[in-house]
């Protein structure tokens, strides 16, 4: 009810409405900041992701337990491709998505990659992001 109210705040003529499987993520998450951090993720939902309904793709990835994410599929390479040039896209595409997960916060994102923000910020110069 809480979020549901924080989210009535922000957009007080059309609020988001929340998928089943967001919410139950929203309700087992530890909410170690409380009510302040429940508070804080309606507002970017809100007012930066514009996600109607909210799904657990809007959600950050820190909100997600390991055993609930996908795992990972097997890919095919495209043709003439390296595993180097492989990973590199793999690895853009994280960090667009840890970026896009964080409104573009480059300390929250490269906690979300479990990297320091030194080497993200290289990556980004190195990818020209």
């Amino acid at each position: 009810m809480l979020f549901y109210h924080f989210l009535r705040e922000f957009k007080p003529q059309n609020p988001p409405r929340v998928d089943a499987k967001a919410m139950d993520i929203l309700m087992h998450y530890r909410w170690e900041g409380n009510v302040r951090e429940l508070r804080n993720l309606a507002e970017r939902l809100t007012l930066a992701c514009h996600c109607d309904p909210i799904t657990p793709e809007c959600l950050p990835s820190d909100l997600i337990s390991i055993d609930d994410r996908l795992p990972l599929q097997p890919i095919n390479l495209p043709e003439g491709w390296t595993l180097n040039q492989a990973i590199e896209h793999y690895e853009q595409s994280l960090i667009h998505d840890a970026l896009r997960k964080s409104f573009g916060n480059k300390a929250k994102a490269a906690e979300l990659l479990g990297i320091p923000v030194s080497t993200l910020k290289s990556k980004l110069k190195k990818y020209n992001v």
